[in-house]
């Protein structure tokens, strides 16, 4: 039986659908500029990179947690981590116009317990046969209120996931936004990391409304 495993989930602006914009690879993206009237391009800089499963790699929202003591009967959550990129606004030339970074304070994981889930109309749901899976909550939201665009959406990204550590199936079943890319990736005990879910990036204004794209994919870890 598995003793640990760690998930984490990235949002992040793949290069995919950028353009070189003075030597760096940028969203582009309508907004508008204070003192104008009307929509007006701006561009906002990508995480250099297609999908990865480097724990580290560039990310607008990173959520990363640990669950440890699957192997006894009180597993705990052994380590928790939530990051915001920096992010960049530039100008059709390249010029960095603007600098922020998002806050993690609506980034959380939340709700750990084994296979039996609170019904809030009163008992419980049985979310699995084993009663050795284990299950967390997790939640993302961040944005930047630029100034040349102070009303740009949150990514969000919110579900459960969940790990069966007899048979090393990982899941995650939930809601992101269209946009940008998301992964989510799993090790066990340790190991190679193993990708749970990719998901390509859309269109910006994709982004506008809550995490309304469901998702539902597992993987078995070898």
């Amino acid at each position: 039986m598995a003793a640990a495993v760690k998930f984490w989930i990235n949002a992040f602006i793949p290069t995919a659908v950028c353009q070189d914009i003075g030597g760096t690879e940028a969203a582009v993206v309508q907004g508008t500029f204070p003192g104008t009237p009307f929509p007006s391009t701006w561009f906002l800089a990508g995480d250099q990179r297609s999908f990865s499963d480097d724990i580290d790699a560039s990310a607008r929202l990173h959520s990363e947690v640990e669950i440890g003591g699957l192997d006894t009967g009180t597993p705990d959550v052994t380590f928790e981590m939530h990051r915001c990129g920096e992010s960049r606004a530039l100008d059709a030339d390249g010029n960095v116009i603007e600098v922020g970074v998002a806050p993690t304070t609506d980034m959380a994981f939340f709700n750990l317990r084994r296979n039996q889930t609170v019904d809030p109309e009163g008992g419980v749901i049985d979310d699995d046969d084993n009663p050795n899976l284990v299950q967390i909550d997790v939640s993302g939201s961040g944005r930047v209120p630029f100034s040349v665009a102070p009303f740009v959406p949150s990514i969000d990204y919110v579900g459960t996931l969940s790990f069966d550590p007899d048979s090393k199936q990982a899941r995650f079943r939930g809601g992101i936004d269209g946009f940008p890319a998301y992964e989510i990736y799993v090790t066990v005990d340790g190991g190679t990391p193993v990708p749970v879910g990719a998901f390509s990036a859309n269109n910006p204004f994709e982004l506008f409304g809550d995490a309304t794209k469901h998702v539902d994919v597992s993987v078995t870890v070898p």
